[in-house]
């Protein structure tokens, strides 16, 4: 009996590596996965922060005097009984709503029991042409405030208001408790307290939990996903002969 003949070689699949695309798909692969797998922590992270909100929303509002600083946890709502300073107070720089120019205001708050602490009175609109600065009135006398606590990390591009800075108010882009405190050169409550609506003093308030949803990092992270996997592919139709192969079967076929 005779040996079986093998198959014509343009019938059999054949690798031949060519180093450029070897080369390419070592240096981009490894960062496109990377990406996706970014994305996805990001929706993760995200899915945390809402479930973390809602949570701590759903618990009463309690005396901030009565809730021990283990427990000052971002959106964790309690109630201050104190007054403002009318005087001291930060405008947070180029914040838009709506498509209108304004300023989200901080204020000093000074509690009947412990340190003072910032409050974010929310947001008002400001002078495009920026000459001038809106007027802000506090309420007078001792108020009982509510809000959420919040605590805000430093953003390296936002240094904070300088010490040596004497006028009220101060226009600024971005400030936290620590940068407040060593500003004015006061002990300060190491969070920001973000007036509810319906609270006494409460501006404008209408905040952004997040500002990318969870579902379009998901998304995201598919799209570096679906880029690795065409990497993959167009590497393995370079370096054989796929293409030939293909060709073939449907020369067979017709």
């Amino acid at each position: 009996m005779p040996p079986s003949a093998s198959p014509p070689s343009s019938t059999r699949f054949q690798w031949q590596t060519e180093w450029k695309s070897v080369t390419f798909v070592l240096l981009m692969l490894p960062v496109l996965i990377a990406l996706g797998l970014w994305q996805m922590e990001r929706a993760q992270e995200k899915r945390s922060i809402l479930a973390a909100f809602e949570a701590r929303q759903a618990l009463p509002v309690v005396a901030l005097s009565d809730l021990p600083p283990p427990e000052w946890e971002n959106y964790r709502r309690v109630k201050v009984v104190g007054r403002f300073d009318a005087q001291r107070y930060w405008l947070i720089d180029n914040q838009i709503r709506d498509g209108r120019f304004g300023y989200e205001v901080v204020a000093l708050f000074y509690p009947a029991e412990g340190p003072a602490l910032l409050v974010n009175r929310g947001w008002l609109p400001g002078d495009v042409s920026r000459r001038e600065l809106p007027e802000l009135i506090a309420p007078a006398g001792d108020v009982t405030i509510e809000g959420e606590i919040y605590r805000s990390s430093i953003n390296p591009l936002h240094r904070g208001p300088r010490a040596s800075e004497d006028s009220w108010p101060r226009r600024i882009q971005g400030i936290t408790a620590q940068q407040a405190a060593a500003s004015i050169g006061e002990p300060l409550l190491p969070f920001t307290l973000r007036l509810a609506e319906h609270s006494v003093a409460a501006l404008s308030v209408k905040r952004m939990i997040i500002n990318v949803q969870p579902e379009k990092h998901t998304a995201y992270a598919v799209q570096w996903f679906a880029m690795a996997l065409a990497l993959m592919l167009l590497f393995v139709w370079r370096n054989s002969n796929l293409d030939s192969l293909i060709q073939n079967r449907k020369g067979r076929s017709a």
